[in-house]
């Protein structure tokens, strides 16, 4: 309880709508506005009919009261006000937040996109509310962007939890009836009946559904302008799509993408917990830490091997990708990527870069690239980019590429996902090189996406 101070409300400014009620600024000392004190809070208030919608809002205030964690918005008082029978005015107090996060897409659509690391950020915090609310027994059932709040830090924190399925000992089994919202319904609930118990085993994989469509509108804002179109659910083409356009034309890690795919897994006992997301967001942004390190490291590397080099090979470094190519046709090709590979690791390892995401090798009508130095390329893949996601390989009319090279190419690329071979006018590959090839493709767990050409 708390007591409620008259003219403390300001009713003109509205600062949110939860499942049961407004949401306005409270002022605890109405008769001096210029106290801090008063910049600190906000109360929502509700009417109710009826003991059953009494009992409703009461279970959120009882949830608000028991729930001690950083991304939960706590009520911290409340008070009932009868006003008639069966009809109460309920005062619930909670501290003030800045806006929700419905609100900052509002107004970053359609010209200021969010980067990874802010969407790793914002996913991260919910998904540790979800860990301890599944934890405790309790599914929050209306994970959006309007229930996720920020404070005057910029942290996010779940609000609304009045919806949440609660029992204090775990008895219960399931709770009746829909609750969410349409655009962020997990399929599994949006296949029962309004009269139908939903079993609370398909309650906490349904909030970790709604964060994935909370993370797939982070990543590419237009999903969220056109929300009012998956009313009726987002079907696997939809999200196989969502993901593709995430990847191709947002820019987002691979590493991301997969989480999402993880979220949006359709079969509900499949789906990923939420404690498992959150550490999945752990190491991405411990990837991502690392990520904003590396350029500095790469650009003084790739200063060094110009020099080496006479530029004779063009190496850059763009977009977290190691690009190498031959600028024109050397004589002494393969002597120059020899020593490239020898002199790249030896510096990889001297500057700790161990974890270059993606690289690229295009050596394209290069008649003089033979599996010497076809060989050299192999040795510096295979001892130095063991952490690359994505490979891209261009070696369009060289002329000697054996067998066992070509088997062996990527063999210790373990979190290999994504793998592009272009060998095409490369006469001397037979079919038994091609053939060891995919079988040792066999061995990359992680590959989800290859592309292969071996045309004449």
């Amino acid at each position: 309880m708390f007591n409620l101070k008259p003219g403390g409300i300001i009713t003109k400014e509205i600062l949110g709508e939860g499942a049961f009620g407004h949401v306005y600024p409270y002022h605890p000392i109405p008769e001096n506005p210029q106290d801090p004190e008063n910049a600190n809070w906000a109360i929502k208030v509700a009417t109710v009919e009826g003991i059953q919608p009494l009992l409703n809002a009461f279970k959120e205030i009882v949830l608000g009261f028991s729930l001690k964690h950083l991304s939960l918005v706590p009520v911290t008082g409340y008070q009932i006000e009868h006003l008639g029978i069966d009809t109460f005015k309920i005062y619930m107090r909670m501290p003030r937040m800045k806006l929700s996060l419905n609100k900052v897409i509002e107004s970053r659509y359609p010209t200021k996109p969010f980067h990874e690391g802010e969407i790793i950020g914002y996913l991260y915090s919910v998904a540790c509310g979800l860990e301890y609310l599944h934890e405790n027994k309790i599914a929050h059932r209306d994970v959006k962007p309007h229930n996720i709040l920020l404070d005057y830090d910029g942290n996010a924190k779940l609000s609304d939890i009045g919806l949440g399925s609660f029992s204090a000992s775990g008895a219960a089994t399931s709770v009746a009836g829909y609750a969410g919202s349409p655009a962020y319904m997990a399929p599994e609930i949006r296949h029962l009946r309004d009269t139908e118990g939903i079993p609370k085993s398909k309650l906490y994989p349904s909030d970790i559904w709604s964060l994935g469509v909370v993370g797939l509108q982070l990543c590419d804002l237009e999903l969220w302008r056109a929300k009012e179109k998956f009313k009726k659910g987002m079907k696997k083409e939809d999200i196989t799509q969502a993901l593709r356009d995430i990847r191709a034309k947002q820019g987002m890690s691979i590493g991301l993408t997969d989480l999402l795919q993880d979220l949006l897994e359709y079969d509900p006992r499949k789906r990923i917990s939420a404690t498992d997301v959150r550490r999945k967001l752990e190491e991405l942004k411990e990837n991502l830490d690392e990520r904003k390190k590396m350029p500095q490291k790469v650009k003084e590397l790739v200063k060094e091997l110009k020099v080496n080099l006479q530029n004779e090979l063009n190496i850059d470094f763009k977009n977290h990708i190691f690009n190498i190519s031959a600028k024109n046709e050397m004589q002494d090709i393969n002597n120059k990527i020899k020593y490239l590979a020898s002199d790249i690791a030896q510096k990889f390892q001297e500057k700790c870069l161990n974890d270059i995401p993606g690289v690229s090798f295009q050596f394209e009508r290069y008649s003089q690239l033979t599996s010497e130095g076809f060989s050299s390329l192999k040795e510096l893949l295979n001892s130095t980019f063991k952490e690359t996601q994505s490979l891209d390989l261009k070696f369009t009319c060289c002329q000697e590429i054996n067998d066992e090279d070509l088997e062996n190419i990527v063999v210790n690329m373990e979190k290999l996902h994504s793998l592009k071979i272009n060998f095409n006018g490369c006469k001397s590959i037979t079919s038994k090189g091609l053939e060891g090839l995919m079988k040792s493709l066999t061995s990359f767990q992680k590959l989800k996406r290859f592309g292969l050409n071996f045309g004449e």
